[in-house]
């Protein structure tokens, strides 16, 4: 990991949060959504959640103290998870792109030796984030489209963005354990209802083989 900060991968609790009811699936994610929910997903080295509760605005001139984001941004910057632009702009209510978020995820692991072949065509080795666009498709969290691209440039929904997280935290949803996904904007239907309802419902589990069984939910 970088810095004091790592994933959270042994406990399965809810980190997608909605509001009024919808968790707005197909829209796009920001910055500030990005950043906030890795800071959720975040523990210490001794395992303990991160301290969210500490106003800050990392330096960054378009992020006010009292913005809801505002420790995460601080979290993160401290963390060497995310930098800001030249500018000394954070940009939150900026889209994250493909490449971006598998940048920001990717930080929290080792990438060294990992090479930089990406096998995109899009995705060059001098791209500014080969070497984490290669780690994500090796551990399986992103692939490319039919025509072979990575689209690095294309702004992530927030659906998208949470089905990359499963996949780096290995959590996997149990479409056998009864229950309904909590959000009246998310249908059964829904390429990524399963997705949502790992990240949306906390729950205890056990491993069965290479999946995962839901025992609870609460």
């Amino acid at each position: 990991p970088v810095g004091p900060a790592r994933l959270n991968c042994d406990e399965h609790f809810a980190y997608l949060q909605g509001d009024g009811g919808q968790v707005r699936p197909d829209d796009t994610l920001s910055r500030a959504e990005a950043v906030s929910l890795l800071a959720r997903l975040s523990v210490d080295s001794a395992g303990n959640p991160v301290d969210l509760t500490a106003p800050g605005t990392a330096g960054f001139s378009d992020v006010p103290e009292d913005a809801w984001y505002a420790p995460a941004v601080a979290f993160a910057q401290a963390c060497g998870i995310t930098n800001g632009y030249l500018d000394g702009t954070f940009r939150p209510g900026a889209p994250v792109s493909r490449a971006e978020l598998v940048k920001l995820v990717s930080a929290y692991f080792d990438l060294t030796g990992g090479g930089q072949e990406t096998g995109f065509p899009d995705v060059p080795t001098d791209h500014w984030a080969a070497q984490a666009v290669t780690y994500a498709a090796a551990q399986g969290w992103v692939s490319g489209y039919l025509d072979g691209t990575f689209q690095p440039d294309r702004p992530v929904s927030r659906a998208e963005a949470v089905k990359l997280l499963n996949r780096a935290l290995g959590r996997a949803y149990d479409p056998d354990f009864p229950i309904a996904a909590p959000f009246s904007d998310v249908s059964a239907d829904h390429w990524a209802y399963g997705e949502i309802l790992e990240a949306a419902v906390s729950h205890a589990f056990v491993r069965d083989g290479g999946s995962e069984r839901w025992i609870q939910a609460h």
